[in-house]
């Protein structure tokens, strides 16, 4: 009885000790298995993190536990240590600029959309006239009559055409820059072309669009492109200062 008791204990060791050693074929191996950082998986309303995820095929194929991960490692499965680094296992994106969160989060957001910033809630604004009313608004909370005033989010499908002398209607003494949704347009007004000591030199220097380059400063649009954006570095690096 006692010898029958070892061998079944051996039996059961053995057996336990193969299970553990036995290696995911080839066939059902994931090519690879990233470990080691904050992995989340964007389930649901809320972070939902992951302590490994393994992809086979260019397909993920599990997002869990690590212990549970590793059973699908093979031969040739490469082990990724992500070294505390951050994944979105699935998240695509063709076209995207990371750093123009740290410029617009900081300055205010007049949008069709509602945004979540360091303010708050931004106020959704979804025509012309709302628009141009959110920025008299903002022109008014503004205690320092010089401050500039540079707002982005404004988006022609919805907010219609903006001119020179509506943002002159705004103020004549405090420069206001309407910031396209884009990035790639700036709208001012006359106190912002002074303030930058902007030209209609300045505006000819610009490359390309060179039908319309005498329109956007003659006409009453007065539309900056692109380089703006260096510029007013020092009106948003300011602004996110006064967010500490």
């Amino acid at each position: 009885m006692r010898n029958l008791l070892l061998l079944s204990f051996l039996i059961v060791a053995f057996a336990g000790c193969n299970q553990s050693t036995q290696k995911t074929s080839s066939k059902d191996a994931a090519d690879a298995i990233y470990f080691g950082g904050d992995i989340i998986t964007m389930e649901g309303e809320s972070a939902a993190y992951s302590e490994a995820v393994a992809v086979k095929n260019g397909k993920i194929i599990f997002a869990g536990k690590k212990s549970e991960a590793e059973k699908l490692k093979g031969d040739s499965s490469k082990m990724n240590d992500l070294k505390g680094k951050t994944m979105l296992p699935g998240f695509i994106d063709p076209h995207i600029h990371a750093s123009i969160a740290a410029s617009v989060l900081p300055v205010e957001i007049v949008s069709a959309m509602e945004w979540n910033t360091p303010r708050g809630k931004s106020v959704v604004v979804k025509d012309h006239d709302a628009f141009i009313n959110r920025l008299k608004e903002l022109d008014k909370s503004y205690e320092d009559p010089q401050k500039v005033l540079l707002a982005w989010g404004y988006f022609k499908p919805y907010h219609g055409s903006i001119s020179r002398d509506e943002l002159n209607s705004i103020s004549t003494t405090r420069p206001i820059i309407v910031w396209q949704r884009s990035c790639h347009e700036f709208y001012l007004n006359d106190a912002a072309l002074k303030h930058f000591n902007i030209t209609e030199a300045d505006f000819n220097k610009m490359p390309g669009y060179s039908d319309y380059k005498q329109d956007m400063y003659l006409k009453p649009v007065c539309l900056w492109l692109q380089n703006l954006y260096l510029i007013t570095y020092p009106i948003r690096r300011s602004s996110a200062k006064d967010l500490k």
